[in-house]
């Protein structure tokens, strides 16, 4: 049975449909609708995975993801010096590691050389960066993050979730795999579903009244990526056509670029086709970023709960704090 936790009490959210779909329950239609479509693209998207077995296929994976705002780590020049999630990352690379998982069973997207790189002349007994060499020293002897640079973006987390294996994505969770365990810590935000009608004042002010009670129907959840998805494929689109995305237009620096953005639309999608795929497989999932716990909120709604039929999911979610609450990353590590 899916279950959901948040650093604070449970989220109590009224049910309703989701922001992005209107539902009718008694129409077979609508359980296409509300699952995006999912059990039909399915047996297309195995098509996706290559053939090949080994002997991790069948065993426990895990996924740790590193996510940064593009303001403060995705722009080529005038970067942060800290890095938010990098040290959090390793940390629980090495408590895998130390706890007995392979390398080839731990999947690692995370700026790794490429923060690094971006601290240049810096002597390595120089703070921050002996704090990152001593931090990330075993996934530095390990060969590095699997994803760095350009590909800690929105579609290798997907791709790699899916186990959508390709030239771009060359390791991700075979569907062979016997659970999942996925933790993401990053900046996060929402923002509203639909972009502000007004001038910028009345602007301002609707979305002040709207941050002091956040609604799961009239809000999009996110976690930020460094870098955007590629705008023009075909994978984009088929991400982003059931995000109300046209919101984040008008809503301000930080949250006005939804191709750096990972969705909980999205997220509640990768479950759902890794549910139909593998409806018996656990999956385990830490949410560590600010309004994190907006990522919950379908698991109480009675529409998806119904439509998608959550509660047989083998599913058990840990967010960092509520919907519309700040958190601290890295105060929800991996222990073994």
């Amino acid at each position: 049975m899916a279950a959901a936790i948040g650093a604070e009490d449970a989220i109590a959210l009224a049910a309703a449909d989701p922001v992005n779909v209107v539902i009718d329950l008694s129409s077979p239609q609508s359980q296409r609708d509300e699952g995006n479509a999912d059990v039909e693209s399915v047996d297309e998207e195995q098509q996706q995975v290559e053939d090949g077995v080994d002997e991790d296929e069948g065993s426990d994976w895990y996924v740790l993801v590193g996510g940064e705002a593009y303001e403060s780590h995705g722009k080529p020049a005038g970067r942060d010096l800290m890095h938010t999630s990098l040290t959090y990352v390793a940390q629980a690379y090495s408590k895998l590691r130390a706890a007995g998982v392979p390398r080839s069973r731990i999947v690692t997207i995370v700026q790794l050389h490429d923060y690094l790189n971006s601290l240049g002349g810096m002597p390595d007994t120089a703070y921050p960066k002996t704090m990152y060499l001593k931090e990330c020293a075993e996934l530095l002897r390990d060969g590095g993050a699997d994803y760095d640079f350009r590909t800690v973006n929105p579609h290798t987390i997907w791709s790699v979730l899916l186990g959508h294996r390709s030239a771009a994505h060359p390791k991700v969770v075979p569907r062979t795999a016997k659970s999942v365990t996925f933790a993401i810590y990053s900046h996060g935000d929402s923002h509203p579903a639909h972009p502000a009608k007004q001038d910028a004042a009345a602007a301002a002010a609707a979305a002040k009244e709207e941050e002091a009670s956040l609604h799961p129907t009239k809000h999009e959840w996110y976690c930020h990526l460094p870098y955007p998805s590629d705008e023009g494929s075909a994978l984009t689109q088929q991400m982003t056509e059931f995000v109300a995305t046209d919101g984040a237009r008008t809503a301000g620096f930080g949250r006005n670029r939804p191709l750096c953005y990972l969705y909980a639309t999205q997220l509640r999608t990768v479950f759902h086709r890794m549910f139909v795929a593998n409806p018996n497989r656990p999956v385990i999932g830490l949410l560590n970023y600010c309004r994190s716990g907006g990522g919950l909120s379908f698991m109480q709604r009675e529409a998806s709960r119904r439509v998608l039929g959550v509660d047989t999911w083998p599913l058990f979610l840990m967010s960092s704090c509520q919907a519309e609450k700040d958190a601290l990353v890295g105060l929800s590590l991996i222990h073994i």
